[in-house]
């Protein structure tokens, strides 16, 4: 929700200014982590790597203090905090957790992707996809697996829409970053006419 707020502000739209405020707060004071809501409850470290981007996105001197094991986020989170680190200045793929997102990439033919998060999350294989691919996008390496992973989306597409409402927000962005960032659809070919052997356009 912040992360679209703070683009509808950028774009001109009028965003309450106490709404992202509260937000900050929100973000900086909880970790939202309840013990008795059962297996689906996210772990203090998921909700950590949540609050990380958000507070990331928001400018908060805390988003650095949030302590996130890479090694137990699944994918959806995994990639927000790679979008994270990333914005914070840490473009290692092995502290930043690209390398762990890639080496989890589940490949299908010519296509890549990634399993679903937590429920409570909105998880789907959609989302957790067009999430790995904004992060990898953003670590503005491996285009070769953002186009399998771009491909896989295109496929996923169930008549106007993906797994939810979450994962179709997701997958938007997703191939919007793609278009603006990777030149599939913009390639540097030359090419050769010719006509018995001649050439006549080039």
């Amino acid at each position: 929700v912040v992360e679209y707020l703070l683009k509808a502000r950028d774009l001109g739209i009028k965003v309450n200014k106490e709404m992202i405020n509260r937000a900050k707060d929100f973000l900086e004071k909880n970790a939202y982590y309840d013990k008795q809501d059962g297996n689906n409850q996210p772990t203090i470290n998921e909700s950590n790597a949540a609050r990380k981007y958000g507070l990331t996105l928001l400018g908060s001197d805390q988003a650095k203090s949030l302590q996130v094991n890479i090694e137990e986020l699944p994918p959806d989170l995994l990639a927000l905090s790679i979008m994270a680190n990333i914005k914070q200045g840490d473009n290692n793929p092995d502290t930043n957790g690209l390398s762990r997102l890639l080496s989890i990439a589940k490949t299908q033919g010519d296509e890549v992707y990634w399993e679903a998060g937590r429920s409570k999350h909105f998880g789907s294989r959609d989302a957790s996809t067009a999430l790995a691919l904004r992060a990898i996008l953003a670590s503005g390496s491996n285009d070769d697996i953002a186009i399998k992973a771009s491909r896989y989306l295109l496929r996923q597409r169930k008549i106007d829409y993906w797994s939810n409402t979450f994962g179709t927000a997701q997958v938007v962005q997703a191939a919007s970053d793609f278009v603006n960032n990777v030149n599939e659809f913009n390639p540097n070919y030359t090419y050769i006419v010719r006509l018995d052997g001649k050439e006549i356009a080039r």
